[in-house]
């Protein structure tokens, strides 16, 4: 029983490594290091069945899809597509709900663990030229976000109270701890949304 989860799970990892082989220029893998993102991927899914969103593919998406300027579901699906057909693979169906349905499967550790190593890279590859006096220089900003009105997150995330209840969307603020040298987020936090109060 043993041997054969090992056996599967060396077998994720050579299909891990040759996806990233395939895609040396990646940006996203020379920020991260193909064989560190592996073993991250490894270590959060574990075995995973053949799909046309496996993991490696659904989170290298996902990244695409936050840092393009639409934003768009149906452009990762559109984009999945395009990979298929030049591989010589079978298409793919152009609805984006199977795209969705394996981003809720990637766990939420996975992009915490990899912005965790994607920080350590940044700091260890930077010298300190930014720096003052021989330290490392950090940098404060917040922000807020609004989210899905669901009673969940209403519970958790209250909306503004300049909006009548019921009528406005959660407000959460997040605030992070960032490197003057390298521009990597250090740490973050996020709140409820709370206003400015007086002192």
């Amino acid at each position: 029983m043993h041997s054969t989860k090992s056996g599967a799970i060396k077998h994720q990892m050579q299909l891990l490594r040759q996806q990233f082989a395939q895609i040396e220029s990646d940006p996203v893998t020379e920020a991260l290091g193909a064989s560190e993102m592996a073993q991250i991927l490894t270590d959060e899914i574990g075995c995973y069945r053949e799909r046309v969103y496996q993991p490696m593919v659904t989170l290298r998406l996902f990244i695409d899809q936050v840092l393009s300027t639409d934003h768009a579901c149906q452009d990762a699906v559109d984009q999945r597509l395009s990979q298929r057909m030049a591989d010589g693979q079978t298409p793919c169906s152009l609805s984006s709900g199977p795209y969705c349905k394996a981003r809720k499967r990637l766990p939420l550790r996975l992009p915490q663990r990899l912005c965790k190593h994607l920080r350590a890279r940044l700091e260890s590859a930077i010298a300190l030229l930014w720096g003052w006096r021989g330290r490392s220089v950090k940098l404060f900003d917040a922000t807020t976000v609004s989210m899905p009105d669901t009673p969940q997150n209403q519970q958790v995330w209250p909306q503004s109270n300049r909006q009548k209840p019921g009528l406005g969307f959660p407000l959460a603020r997040i605030g992070a701890l960032i490197s003057l040298s390298s521009g990597a987020v250090i740490d973050y936090d996020a709140r409820p949304h709370e206003g400015k109060k007086k002192r």
